[in-house]
């Protein structure tokens, strides 16, 4: 081994070389550069299980034990493929140990399933407090009408929307086993707002989509608002769509789930509104 390797280095090989055959997605390239960037700086040779330990506690001061858990993997992974294809020998040791330590610490946690629903009153406190010149209103109520990924809204092509404006192609959507296109329908709201883009750009809305999550999170801290994330208007999408009275395979064909099952855990219709909806039939 060249006492000269830092992890960094394992981290970018594994980026070039595997990202090569394996596409990753921006959620694993952004945390592998991160990684890179803040542990990765540590000389391969002396990455012993109280480093690794001692960095995970604190890296967990700042983030949930759910996000420790994905970059410890991530960091495993990156380890056995330097094992298994570059002629590394017993580097995922002492990390095995330091991950047992962090278990039994319950430093290391599964993700919690979220229940944050999103007011109409938030929703319109954070689109008056956005101090960027960026079209984050355009952005929120697409969300909301489509239930769509803030990556799957900054990919939509011009030349993907059909003839009639009513669907559009989702390329490379995610997936448990592999990233599939497909083919969703459009509310009228939706559509209307597509309507009135200006086409500057092959895509629909040319906007960066890092910037736009930026401008949502400072606009929710002007607003004193706690604990909402970009992400959540894809929950409350999903959630106002059953309440529209749809089925759960109705409503998989907007947010692109395999596994209806899956659903539940988007889904948290207001007990109010489940009344109506009673009353009303």
């Amino acid at each position: 081994m060249n006492t000269n390797t830092k992890l960094s280095d394992l981290i970018d090989r594994y980026m070039i070389e595997i990202g090569a055959v394996k596409n990753f997605g921006k959620t694993k390239r952004h945390a592998l550069i991160r990684l890179s960037k803040t542990i990765g700086q540590e000389a391969v040779e002396t990455l012993t299980a109280e480093v690794f330990y001692k960095w995970g506690v604190d890296r967990v001061s700042n983030c949930s034990p759910s996000t420790l858990s994905k970059d410890m993997s991530l960091i495993a992974v990156v380890l056995q493929t330097s094992e298994d294809l570059w002629g590394y020998d017993n580097i995922t040791t002492e990390l095995k140990k330091a991950t047992s330590s962090l278990k039994r610490l319950q430093l290391l946690g599964s993700g919690t399933e979220r229940d944050r629903r999103v007011s109409d009153k938030e929703i319109e406190l954070v689109k008056k407090q956005n101090v960027t010149n960026l079209p984050l209103s355009t952005w929120i109520d697409f969300s909301l009408s489509t239930s769509m990924r803030l990556s799957e809204v900054s990919n939509l092509l011009w030349s993907d929307l059909s003839e009639d404006g009513k669907a559009i192609l989702i390329r490379e959507r995610k997936h448990p086993r592999k990233k599939r296109n497909q083919k969703v329908p459009l509310l009228t709201k939706a559509r209307e707002i597509i309507q009135k883009q200006p086409k500057v750009s092959k895509f629909i809305f040319p906007e960066n989509a890092a910037s736009i999550t930026s401008a949502f999170r400072k606009a929710t801290k002007k607003a004193n608002i706690k604990d909402l994330h970009y992400h959540d208007l894809r929950h409350e999408a999903i959630s106002r769509l059953f309440e529209l009275g749809l089925d759960s395979m109705v409503v998989a064909s907007f947010s692109g789930h395999r596994d209806i099952n899956m659903l539940r855990r988007y889904t948290h219709i207001d007990a109010a509104q489940v009344l109506k909806m009673v009353e009303a039939s």
